[in-house]
């Protein structure tokens, strides 16, 4: 575990939670995307890169940017450095 940086379970889950799985959750899994726990979260991270599928849809002008619900650029910097920076760590 890290003491520092970015980790799921403090920082990323909270914001699916808020913003995601009413669509991507245990009941509805909207394209096929069940982001409730990291498992599921990881299916849209392939690669720990901004090309990653989680990132690419959450920066401003991707699919799902529009879908936070609140301080959207921060979600998705957050998104896109726990991916990039801190590798997706879980903890």
């Amino acid at each position: 575990t890290t003491t520092t940086g970015l980790t799921y379970v403090k920082d990323i889950a909270p914001i699916m939670s808020a913003d995601c799985t009413s669509c991507h959750g245990p009941t509805r899994r909207d394209a096929g995307y069940d982001l409730s726990t990291y498992a599921g979260v990881m299916k849209a991270v392939s690669s720990t890169t901004a090309n990653a599928k989680l990132v690419r849809v959450t920066q401003a002008g991707g699919l799902m940017y529009g879908q936070f619900k609140s301080n959207a650029a921060t979600k998705a910097k957050t998104i896109y450095d726990w991916v990039v920076t801190y590798k997706a760590a879980q903890q």
